[in-house]
């Protein structure tokens, strides 16, 4: 680009370059930083004392995650509002979204909001399980209402013997009843593990795919519980032991479904006398845990509220599977710098199935363009063929 053409000044709205910001998550200081300008350049961009070049306007667009178009618009646009946020500090306060995590729940969004409108083109039944959840249900008899919408009895849960075929087959039946299941390792683990959207058309969820698939299957089970509810939200889901605020009541109950719903305590309590647990704890969790594919901590908490074992034990097992969890996020950021994964599986497992299949059956039937679909799933066209051989369609 000649030194004139970056030059030319960019006729936009100043106001948009606050928005564009602020709904980024960026301060004016951090934005500053990342685009290698002084904070008094960017406030002048911003109150329009001072022209934005077009070079200049699309390395904005490019750190906000915006189309540049949208900063000709005569007002900022509406529509986007982030979702309920469950994640809490331990004195209660709210914790800010990232910028990852702000454009990750608006990408999501996007294409919930699609799915939701081409769903409903379809003449597509709405999913009645959304928000059926009445206040009077116990955890109990929503984790077996849960378990019977989705079809998965126990006893073949038991037969799995391996998480990952668990979190397959689990993330399956869930999107065969119409729920879009989202992965991402764009965020930090421990600022979100997952996030729902209870839409009664288009419901999705979204899981951290940084996390274990022991985690990754328990995050998918409380999103779900969020989804009964009819209650969108972000979530974390650290343990409150003793929930006072709303905030706090919903999480635990999530919480308290997806354990119920992955390891019914009438179920547990006759698996677990098969088992020397008072001799060897942590055997037994591993056990128990192999047997019904599931992460150790929620063994550990299964024990506890069977009143198996003390207070004591269960933390010195949240410890020791802390410990091994951290060991094997260690290996796993290794492992993935050696490994090259193709991309269309790598589109695939962000997008799960459903929505690509969704994708491709409008592209069949003339309602999208190839453009359209290589940019709903973030797809290079290249790859186009491969991955609408690889998704069969109505299957």
């Amino acid at each position: 680009m000649s030194n004139m053409a970056k030059s030319i000044k960019a006729l936009i709205t100043p106001d948009l370059l606050i928005w564009g910001r602020e709904t980024a998550g960026f301060s004016t200081v951090t934005a500053a930083e990342k685009l290698k300008v002084s904070t008094v350049i960017l406030q002048q961009w911003e109150s329009g004392e001072k022209a934005v070049t077009f070079s200049e306007l699309k390395r904005i667009a490019s750190l906000y995650h915006r189309p540049i178009a949208v900063f000709y618009l005569a007002e900022p646009p509406s529509g986007f509002d982030t979702i309920r946020d469950f994640r809490r500090l331990p004195d209660g306060e709210p914790v800010e979204f990232s910028p990852a995590l702000l454009f990750l729940i608006r990408r999501v969004k996007e294409r919930q909001e699609w799915a939701h409108e081409l769903r409903k083109e379809m003449a597509v039944g709405v999913c009645s399980f959304v928000g059926s959840s009445p206040e009077s249900e116990t955890i109990t008899q929503l984790a077996q209402r849960m378990r019977k919408t989705f079809g998965i009895h126990i006893a073949e849960q038991k037969s799995w013997r391996s998480v990952e075929n668990s979190f397959r087959t689990w993330q399956k039946a869930v999107e065969a009843k119409g729920i879009l299941v989202f992965q991402s390792s764009t965020v930090a683990i421990d600022e979100m593990r997952g996030f729902a959207i209870a839409d009664e058309f288009a419901p999705a969820v979204l899981v951290n795919s940084q996390d274990a698939n022991a985690g990754r299957l328990f995050t998918l089970m409380h999103e779900l519980c969020h989804i009964f509810l009819g209650i969108d939200g972000v979530s974390d889901m650290t343990p409150v032991f003793q929930p006072s605020t709303e905030v706090q009541k919903i999480e635990t109950f999530c919480n308290a479904v997806a354990a119920e719903c992955l390891v019914p305590l009438e179920d547990f309590n006759e698996e677990a006398q098969r088992f020397d647990w008072s001799g060897n704890l942590r055997a037994a969790i591993d056990g128990l845990a192999g047997l019904y594919s599931v992460s150790r901590d929620v063994i550990a908490r299964r024990m506890l509220q069977a009143h198996m074992i003390e207070w004591d034990d269960f933390v010195d097992a949240r410890e020791f599977n802390r410990k091994q969890y951290a060991e094997f996020v260690s290996r796993r950021k290794e492992s993935v710098k050696e490994l090259r994964i193709p991309r269309v599986t790598m589109v695939l497992r962000d997008t799960g199935r459903a929505f690509p299949r969704l994708v491709f059956q409008a592209y069949a039937d003339e309602l999208v363009s190839t453009g359209d679909v290589v940019g709903l799933l973030d797809l290079k066209l290249k790859y186009f063929e491969e991955m609408k051989n690889t998704i069969s369609v109505g299957e």
